[in-house]
């Protein structure tokens, strides 16, 4: 049985938040980035313990190319997103979303 990826409804505004922005700085940037956001969750997939718990329960993945991270947590059926934010935002805003 293989995995499937899920996103919270705020990891996904994170993501739209992000195409957006990127966007506006460069026409075609934004897809540039769910490209590598793509690649990174294709990693996770593979094996979602080579990235380390970085906050309290949540492992954290880095976005290649882009100053955003992946916290996500997994089981044996799901790997569920619950934030793609910017590297210089505090974690702590992981703790309202649970």
């Amino acid at each position: 049985m293989s995995r499937k990826i899920a996103f919270t409804r705020p990891a996904l505004a994170d993501v739209e938040d992000a195409q957006q922005w990127y966007d506006g700085k460069r026409e075609g940037l934004g897809q540039d980035f769910l490209r590598a956001l793509d690649a990174a969750l294709a990693r996770v997939l593979a094996n979602p313990d080579q990235f380390p718990v970085r906050y309290t329960h949540f492992r954290r993945l880095l976005v290649r190319k882009f100053s955003y991270v992946i916290y996500y947590r997994y089981d044996r059926d799901s790997v569920v997103v619950h934030a793609v934010m910017h590297m210089a935002r505090n974690p702590t805003l992981l703790d309202k979303r649970g």
